[in-house]
């Protein structure tokens, strides 16, 4: 890569091709897995009605076979508490 300063602005210039064949596999596989999420919000907004609850031994089974998958959205410094 190489770069050029113009006032306060520093231009990047590619010194390779392969960068770009590298960019365009991030970027197909950021569509992949924007479009995979999108439909998991999607099915969970439309199928609410069919969520099951669990009681806390339940989960960690389903956790432990891989049938299920977590997320923990709660705020950084509320999880980072014991």
């Amino acid at each position: 890569m190489t770069t050029r300063r113009e006032g306060k602005y520093v231009l990047y210039r590619l010194a390779d091709d392969e960068v770009i064949t590298l960019l365009s596999s991030l970027q197909r596989v950021a569509e992949r897995n924007l479009a995979e999420v999108q439909q998991i919000v999607d099915q969970f907004l439309h199928r609410r009605d069919s969520l099951e609850p669990i009681i806390a031994e339940e989960l960690l089974q389903r956790l432990q076979e891989a049938s299920v998958t977590l997320l923990d959205v709660r705020p950084s410094d509320e999880f980072a508490h014991p």
